[in-house]
């Protein structure tokens, strides 16, 4: 199926039944919850007994630009404790009905989101942890902003006791987090 340019990857996730997956002479068997890669490019057997489950189809270049070595990823259970694999679920089922993903731009960070999650529920190598990392910092930089925005609107109001209600609070940023956001 290379050929055909079919290498992509699926991921497995049961949500209901036991699955059991054989790829390349190697079983694993899901409870919900859990996950499982497979190379799409290659057959494997699938044996359930009356299961749900979602399946997520990657670009093998996506998670390969994310990850050390997928080959090794293949058919190793992800257990439903595993952080970043409970994230992608919540995160999917978040966006799945989200009329903004038809602008294009959204979607294509949506689609970022969902293959950075998914390589570090994979175990990921360490610049994808990175480029997780520095996403989050992203998002405090950006609420940080957000917050600047609400001190520039309230210093043409009334004050200190706006700056709790509108800023303060609801943000949970402390006083001198505000004082330095008031000096710019």
């Amino acid at each position: 199926m290379v050929a055909d340019g079919d290498n992509d990857l699926v991921l497995l996730v049961p949500s209901k039944g036991h699955l059991c997956a054989v790829q390349r002479g190697r079983e694993a068997t899901l409870r919900p919850g859990e996950a499982l890669l497979l190379l799409h490019e290659e057959s494997a057997a699938l044996i359930h007994d009356n299961v749900r489950f979602q399946g997520f189809i990657f670009p093998r270049a996506a998670l390969a630009a994310r990850m050390g070595d997928i080959d090794a990823a293949t058919m190793r259970a992800i257990p439903r404790s595993n952080g970043p694999l409970r994230l992608l679920l919540r995160y999917v089922d978040l966006v799945r009905s989200e009329s903004a993903l038809e602008i294009p731009a959204v979607r294509r960070n949506v689609v970022t989101h969902i293959q950075d999650l998914a390589a570090l529920a994979l175990y990921a190598n360490r610049e994808t942890r990175e480029h997780a990392m520095s996403a989050a910092a992203a998002a405090r930089v950006a609420r940080a902003d957000d917050a600047a925005d609400d001190v520039d609107a309230v210093r043409v109001s009334d004050g200190a006791r706006l700056v709790e209600q509108l800023v303060r609070a609801p943000l949970g940023v402390g006083q001198r987090r505000v004082e330095r956001l008031l000096e710019r």
